[in-house]
């Protein structure tokens, strides 16, 4: 099936939804080993508890460097499936990564209504939360294109530049969403402190991963039909989680994540227009 996203052609094969389902199995089994292998290093022995610490640590870290992984071992492993690696290929495996994205949110759905954690008077939240999932599962499938893009074709000096611009990106979010934290905290007469921490590293790392490709990808001449659907994919998820939120919480807070999700495209969007390196 062929279908057309931002002006590219994607020949989407099922065969190729399995390769990516396989893969992500393989590192999933890899990540219990290294689990029970943390966890014998870490306690000398094993219990169920002590494994389920060590694996939410192993999954902490991994999560961070998820896309780029799966992106390598896809075209690692794409020769032994006898599949050419190319632009087109990478397409279509971000479109399966992206099915199968869409179709864990959808079965989520399914298992939360049977086990009762949905009913029908939760009907709405559960459809805005699923919205937002969908959503997000298609912005991820754009940074898995691109994360394929650049193993496919590695250049070194852009490389060095767009790590760069995601350093000072990641950073600069940071102290932007640090200073956001402690006005919202002190109008709110709960000042709350931010210290770099190690869930704050794990903030700033995870930001580096997902200007990277972004930063590597666009170049000087505009590409605005992409640039607009993967703004609209991530400001639309965070709407749909803000909508959820003020429908459950209410207050004015659940504006917040969409103009967070705005500001990190507008740094991402400046740093690739200015060359800011040459600035200091």
């Amino acid at each position: 099936m062929k279908f057309e996203v931002a002006g590219r052609e994607v020949d989407f094969r099922p065969a190729h939804v399995l390769f990516v389902l396989s893969i992500i199995i393989l590192l999933i089994l890899v990540l219990a080993l290294v689990s029970v292998l943390a966890t014998f290093a870490l306690t000398g022995s094993f219990t169920s508890e002590s494994f389920l610490g060590a694996n939410v640590d192993v999954l902490g870290v991994f999560s961070l460097i998820t896309a780029p992984v799966l992106a390598f071992l896809l075209l690692r492993f794409s020769g032994i499936a006898k599949m050419k690696n190319d632009g087109a290929l990478c397409r279509s495996l971000a479109a399966g990564r992206a099915i199968i994205n869409i179709g864990l949110a959808l079965l989520a759905v399914i298992a939360s209504f049977a086990v009762g954690l949905y009913t029908k008077e939760t009907l709405l939240f559960s459809a805005l939360a699923l919205a937002g999932n969908l959503l997000s599962a298609c912005a991820e499938a754009i940074i898995m294109y691109l994360w394929l893009l650049f193993f496919l074709a590695p250049g070194k000096g852009r490389a060095m530049e767009a790590a760069s611009k995601a350093g000072i990106f990641a950073v600069v979010y940071f102290i932007i969403q640090g200073i956001a934290i402690v006005l919202l905290s002190n109008a709110s007469d709960n000042l709350v402190a931010v210290a770099l921490d190690y869930g704050n590293i794990r903030f700033i790392l995870f930001n580096f991963i997902f200007a990277f490709p972004l930063l590597y990808s666009m170049k000087e001449k505009e590409d605005p039909q992409a640039y607009k659907l993967f703004a609209a994919l991530i400001v639309g998820a965070a709407l749909m989680y803000s909508i959820n939120s003020l429908m459950t919480f209410g207050g004015w807070s659940w504006v917040v994540g969409v103009v967070e999700s705005i500001v990190e495209l507008s740094i991402i969007y400046a740093l690739s227009k200015k060359d800011i390196l040459k600035t200091f």
